[in-house]
């Protein structure tokens, strides 16, 4: 694992081996995984094997084709910003979703896709100590776990609050790997928070939306 700070990768964004938002935009998929029954990650790299400096909770705008119609559409970044060699974006399937069901359907590791970024200002602040506040709702985990993920793997001391709502307990996105980084990650209190148990009598936490209370 590359262990120098987002920060520092940013600022070497000038070298021939850190990806150039100013220069590159080609990307190949090396891997696409099943994140649950809706959900799909997919893992990008440089064909050029470019490294890449992101902040957590950035997103690349990706130029795509679908039946011959040039689409554009803004996709987070799930990983986490320490390791460079590659990033992810993680996409939930819509009805009716022109893009999001054709990357579901069509794209495979090997496919080439062109992108833009990173690009967006949704960071956490810089702070010796992070103290947080992470909410999040469905799909819309992909920045905030972005942000996790980088805390996990910096082994800061943090005091974190993550709360993830879905609809029942099968929609919660990275459930298992966000289970395990609770156990390891000290000051990360984790809840989870589906409308219904649905599918799952012995749910043990709370049930709900989140509110202002």
């Amino acid at each position: 694992m590359d262990t120098r700070t987002p920060q520092a990768l940013l600022a070497m964004a000038a070298r021939h081996d850190v990806w150039n938002p100013e220069e590159d935009d080609a990307l190949v998929c090396l891997d696409v995984q099943q994140e649950s029954h809706d959900v799909k990650t997919f893992t990008f790299a440089s064909p050029d094997g470019k490294r890449f400096a992101f902040k957590a909770g950035q997103y690349f705008l990706f130029d795509l084709e679908h039946n011959g119609e040039a689409e554009s559409r803004c996709y987070s970044i799930s990983s986490s910003p320490y390791r460079t060699n590659a990033f992810s974006v993680t996409v939930k399937r819509v009805p009716g979703g022109k893009i999001s069901n054709w990357l579901h359907d069509t794209l495979v590791p090997g496919a080439s896709v062109k992108a833009n970024g990173p690009l967006g200002n949704f960071i956490r602040p810089e702070a010796s100590k992070p103290k947080l506040l992470l909410l999040s709702g469905g799909s819309g985990i992909t920045p905030v776990m972005s942000i996790l993920r980088e805390l996990a793997d910096s082994c800061e001391p943090a005091d974190v609050v993550f709360m993830h709502a879905a609809r029942t307990p099968q929609d919660l996105i990275f459930r298992d790997e966000l289970a395990c980084i609770a156990r390891r990650l000290k000051g990360l209190r984790l809840h989870f928070l589906p409308e219904t148990v649905a599918g799952e009598a012995s749910w043990p936490g709370l049930t709900g939306r989140i509110s202002a209370d």
